[in-house]
């Protein structure tokens, strides 16, 4: 293996730095709007995933609720105690 670039030419390695320093400085309001809109794209994505995982508990629960509904109307459908009261049976006399 050889020496890296950077070790064989001190002096382009310098001038690039002082370069993209250079770089820096003039166009740092570039680099400071690139890095808000990023953060903002980034922000909004978690949003929307937030917003998207939300909707689908609720649709989830939904379902659940409606499968529960239909079962207990089979059930008072046969004359079974459970389709009036659900889950939720009277306390026994």
């Amino acid at each position: 293996m050889g020496r890296s670039f950077a070790s064989k030419h001190p002096v382009l390695t310098g001038l690039g730095v002082l370069f993209v320093l250079g770089l820096i400085i003039k166009y740092w309001w570039v680099i400071a709007a690139a890095a808000a809109l990023a953060a903002i794209a980034y922000g909004g994505i978690g949003v929307w995933e937030n917003h998207r995982a939300r909707q689908g508990a609720e649709h989830q629960r939904r379902q659940e609720l409606a499968a529960r509904a239909t079962y207990e109307h089979n059930l008072y459908l046969q004359g079974h105690p459970g389709g009036v009261y659900g889950q939720y049976h009277p306390p026994a006399p």
